[in-house]
């Protein structure tokens, strides 16, 4: 089941892979364009 091994669903990545990528050195804008930006761009 999803539960097993990604128990946090869709908040994975507000959780996990954002703090990770803000401890690797990205910016906030960095974090707009990847989670707003290109999205809006690609379904635009």
């Amino acid at each position: 089941s999803r539960s097993k091994y990604n128990p946090d669903g869709y908040l994975f990545i507000t959780r996990h892979v954002l703090p990770r990528l803000k401890d690797l050195g990205a910016s906030e804008q960095d974090i707009q364009n990847i989670m707003v930006d290109n999205p809006r761009r690609f379904f635009g």
